[in-house]
C-alpha cells in the first residue's frame, strides 16, 4: 500500500508541474521541461521518501502485525520455516506471536513452533484449526501458555484453555504437551492443566469405548468431551466437583453416566445432543441445573430431581423424546421457559409446593402430559391458567 500511496502522490507532483507549465512558465519552456526539470524531480523524490518513510513507520509501530508461513497465505508476507510440517498464520503482538489459522490441508501429526524469528509461539486463537479435517495428532510446545477460546455457550478469555479449541478437528487422536510447558500436560493423548486437576480437552476420534477420568481431576473443562462419538462408558471419580459448559455435548455413543455425590455444578448443555443416554442420576449435592442440560437427549426415559436444586434452566430437557416421567422434589423453585418442550412422550410430572415460578410454555408440545401437584399451590394455579391437565395429590 506504501507504493500505492507514493505513486499517487509521483501523479500529483506531474499533474502540479503541467499546471506550472501551462500557467506559469516561462516563454519558450516546454511542458516537457517543465515536467522533468530538476527542481520538479527533486521535490518529487523528496515528497515519494517522506510519505514511505511515515506509511512504513505507520505499519511498523502496528500491534497486530500478520506473519504467514508457506504459500498458503500469498498475500502477506513470507517466511520458511524447517520445522513447520505445513503452513499456519499468525499474529504479532507486543512481540510474540498467536496462532490465527492453520491451513486446512494439514494432514496426521503437526507440531506448533516455541518461536519464529526469535519471537515465541505463545497463544492459539480459538478458530485456528478450523477445518482441520487432517490433522490426528498436534504437539503444543512450553512456550504456549494461553488459548483464546469461544466455547459452545459463552464468549471467552486469553491465559487458559477453555473451550473447544480442537473441536474441529474431528480425526484428533492424540494431545502431545511439551514437559517444559508450565501450564499443561498431557495424560494418555488426553489434555490437562499442569497440576492435573483439570481435564481440558479429549480428542474427538479417539477410538477408545470407555475412559477412566483420573482422581486428580477436580474439575471437567468446557466441551472437555465434545463430540467423541466413541466413548459409551465414561467413569467420574468422586474428586470431581464441577462439570463444565457442554462437557458432554454430542457424545452420541454414551449410554449411561453415574454422576458422583461430590459434584455441585453442572453447566449449560453439559450433556445435550447425548442422543443414546439413557438414564441418569443427578447427585444431591446439584444445586441448579443449567440451560439446555439434557437437551435433545432423545433417549432419556425418565429423572428424579433432588432436593438440593433449586432452578431448572430454560430449555433444560428440551426435545427429550422418550421423557416419561419427571420427579422433582421439595426444594426447586423455579422452572425455566420451554424446561420440557416438545418431550412429546412426557405422561406424569410432580412439581412440589417449594415450586414458586414457571415460565411460560414449558411444556409446549407435551400433549399427553398430566401434571401431579397439591391444591392451591402455584403449580396448580398455573396449570389451571394455562388449560393443562393436572391431578392433585391427596
Amino acid at each position: 500500500m506504501g507504493l500505492v500511496f507514493a505513486g499517487v502522490v509521483l501523479l500529483l507532483v506531474l499533474a502540479a508541474a503541467v499546471i506550472h507549465d501551462l500557467f506559469w512558465a516561462d516563454d519558450g519552456e516546454s511542458i516537457i521541461g517543465a515536467l522533468f526539470s530538476i527542481r520538479v524531480v527533486r521535490i518529487a523524490l523528496a515528497i515519494i521518501v517522506l510519505v514511505g518513510a511515515i506509511f512504513g513507520t505507520i505499519l511498523g509501530i502496528s500491534s497486530n502485525e500478520n506473519i504467514s508461513c508457506g504459500k498458503s497465505y500469498g498475500t502477506v508476507e513470507q517466511k520458511d520455516i524447517s520445522d513447520f510440517q505445513e503452513y499456519a498464520k499468525f499474529e504479532k503482538k507486543d512481540g510474540k506471536l498467536i496462532v490465527v489459522s492453520v491451513s486446512r490441508k494439514i494432514k496426521g501429526a503437526w507440531e506448533i513452533p516455541s518461536q519464529i524469528d526469535g519471537m515465541p509461539v505463545v497463544a492459539i486463537k480459538s478458530d485456528a484449526f478450523n477445518g482441520c479435517f487432517g490433522l490426528t495428532s498436534i504437539t503444543i510446545p512450553d512456550s504456549v501458555t494461553g488459548i483464546y477460546t469461544r466455547s459452545l455457550f459463552f464468549e471467552t478469555k486469553m491465559d487458559g484453555i477453555d473451550g473447544p479449541v480442537f473441536s474441529y478437528c474431528k480425526n484428533l487422536t492424540n494431545i502431545t504437551i511439551s514437559e517444559l510447558n508450565e501450564k499443561y500436560k498431557d495424560i494418555d493423548g488426553v489434555l490437562f492443566n499442569k497440576d492435573g486437576t483439570e481435564l481440558l480437552c479429549y480428542p474427538r476420534a479417539k477410538t477408545n469405548t470407555t475412559y477412566n477420568i483420573p482422581v486428580s481431576v477436580t474439575s471437567i473443562g468446557r466441551s472437555a468431551f465434545g463430540d467423541c462419538k466413541s466413548l459409551t462408558n465414561i467413569t467420574i471419580p468422586w474428586s470431581v466437583t464441577s462439570i463444565g459448559d457442554g462437557a458432554f455435548y454430542g457424545c452420541m455413543s454414551l449410554t449411561s453416566l453415574s454422576i458422583p455425590n461430590s459434584v455441585t455444578s453442572i453447566g449449560s448443555g453439559a450433556f445435550s445432543v447425548c442422543v443414546n443416554l439413557m438414564s441418569m442420576t443427578i447427585p444431591n449435592g446439584v444445586t441448579s441445573i443449567g440451560n439446555s442440560v439434557f437437551s435433545q437427549c432423545n433417549s432419556l426415559t425418565s429423572v428424579t430431581i433432588p432436593s438440593s436444586v433449586t432452578s431448572i434452566g430454560d430449555y433444560a430437557f428440551f426435545g427429550c423424546n422418550k421423557l416419561t416421567s419427571v420427579t422433582i422434589q421439595d426444594g426447586v423453585t423455579n422452572i425455566g421457559l420451554y424446561a420440557f418442550r416438545d418431550c412429546k412422550s412426557l405422561t406424569s410430572i410432580t412439581i412440589p409446593d417449594s415450586v414458586t415460578s414457571i415460565n411460560g410454555n414449558v411444556f409446549y408440545g407435551c400433549k399427553k402430559l398430566v401434571v401431579t401437584c397439591s391444591n392451591g399451590s402455584y403449580a396448580h394455579q398455573f396449570c389451571l391458567e394455562n388449560d393443562i391437565k393436572y391431578a392433585l395429590t391427596t
